[in-house]
């Protein structure tokens, strides 16, 4: 017998770092479902005095030991927000969709109202977000404990619009994040959604405009046809297509539908784009 994972986190050498959602969980849970084994146990069950995991099985017993990982960001709003997200963590049940990404998410007050999937959401975005912070934070701290049945991505325009990153080392990096993500959770089908195009007349946050703002938003759309590929040609990912929600005849987003920044979209614009998230998931769940 041998344990391989708890809570989606890796056992190596008898140790296994946990976040302190996964402590939580397992302090208040059946604690045999949220191990992963080579082989079978009879019991299993976490010492919270000594943050302990036993496991009894196969005429042997097994003892892991479990170190806390604060997964903390280093911004304190963000790090608020990700406090906020940890209640959402520990009331999920397994096997929802899980939204994880940047602010486009972080600002959506009512998915499950919006989608028409009561109960089947949790909202993990945090505003500011780009690939490392998903994966350093967001997954450990909140997808390994909830075990999510779908993954729904929404990152790039931090990573690309605002931050400046090249589009062939963001297309490196969101697929080397969707391979990762399969090899942790290979249970879940892994969702890219298209990155939501900022409006061309934005003024943006960073200032940025003209020439160059128009070379970012020309590498949106190539990063959202390049995932549409890489997405198709695997049986474990989804791409959802969402731009008829805000985007005109000619693919451009209506400047009606945002703040004055040209990134975030207005509150009112949300349902429209919660249907569309919800038709394109119907497709490939």
């Amino acid at each position: 017998m041998k344990v391989k994972k708890i809570l989606g986190s890796a056992v190596l050498d008898g140790k296994c770092v946990v976040s302190n959602v996964a402590l939580a969980k397992l302090a208040t849970g059946d604690v045999l479902g949220m191990i992963e084994l080579e082989g079978k146990a009879d019991s299993a069950y976490y010492d919270e005095a000594s943050k302990t995991v036993t496991v009894k099985g196969e005429g042997e017993t097994i003892s892991i030991a479990l170190e806390y990982a604060p997964c903390a960001h280093p911004h304190p709003l963000a790090e608020g927000k990700m406090v906020e997200l940890d209640g959402v963590a520990l009331a999920a049940r397994d096997g929802k969709i899980a939204l994880i990404g940047d602010s486009l998410f972080h600002n959506w007050a009512d998915p499950e109202g919006d989608t028409g999937m009561t109960d089947d959401i949790s909202n993990f975005g945090v505003g500011g977000y780009c690939i490392p912070n998903l994966k350093e934070l967001t997954v450990p701290r909140h997808v390994f404990p909830t075990a999510p049945r779908c993954i729904v991505v929404h990152v790039g325009i931090n990573d690309m619009f605002q931050g400046g990153v090249p589009l062939d080392t963001y297309l490196s990096d969101i697929k080397g994040f969707f391979d990762w993500l399969h090899e942790v959770q290979p249970k879940a089908k892994i969702c890219f959604l298209s990155i939501v195009r900022p409006t061309d007349i934005a003024p943006t946050v960073t200032g940025i405009v003209g020439p160059e703002a128009d070379a970012r938003r020309d590498a949106i759309d190539r990063a959202n046809a390049a995932m549409r590929d890489y997405c198709t040609a695997r049986d474990w990912a989804g791409y959802l297509d969402a731009e008829a929600a805000y985007c005109d005849e000619h693919g451009r987003s209506r400047v009606e539908l945002f703040h004055g920044d040209g990134i975030h979209l207005l509150p009112d614009a949300y349902p429209a784009w919660g249907k569309a998230i919800a038709a394109a998931l119907r497709t490939v769940i």
